[in-house]
């Protein structure tokens, strides 16, 4: 019986934590560049709260952010990389399964993605508990051949 209530109340949780509960739309467009590879910019990037050319993000937060992009190619799975850079020098930093498996957090639509669909990507980005620090975030949207989708790198302050 406690198994079942169990079951009860977290399924309604565990549902609701998907793309299409964040209010993306709401979030400031962010100033972004191109990545550094020249993958394809998305066509807008909006983070909450970061109104600037820098997003200040607390330690030990989430960051959220979603970024419009137009498939370049069929799409069978999704997988979303990010990439520091400190001093200049590239340093990937690893996202957890469930949220590199970026076909979770389409908003609106699930993986396969047709070429030339229209979809928009949310990523909620863990922070660790990092030093003050001020560098470059790099995030691609590659498919199941590596092909980026888009891709765009922003100047973080981490806070």
């Amino acid at each position: 019986m406690f198994k079942f209530l169990l079951l009860v109340a977290l399924v309604p949780v565990v549902m609701l934590q998907n793309a299409d509960n964040l209010p993306h739309q709401k979030w400031s467009a962010a100033t972004v560049r191109k990545c550094k590879a020249g993958q394809p910019l998305p066509h807008a990037v909006r983070i909450e709260n970061c109104p600037g050319d820098v997003c200040e993000l607390g330690r030990g937060t989430s960051a959220n952010m979603a970024m419009d992009f137009t498939a370049n190619q069929e799409c069978t799975s999704l997988k979303s990389k990010a990439t520091a850079y400190l001093l200049g020098l590239p340093v990937p930093y690893e996202l957890p399964a469930d949220i590199a498996n970026a076909c979770t957090w389409l908003d609106g639509t699930r993986c396969p993605v047709s070429e030339g669909e229209d979809s928009t990507y949310v990523l909620k980005f863990p922070m660790g508990d990092y030093p003050a620090i001020s560098l470059e975030v790099e995030f691609d949207v590659v498919n199941q051949n590596g092909k980026s989708q888009g891709c765009f790198g922003i100047k973080v302050q981490v806070v």
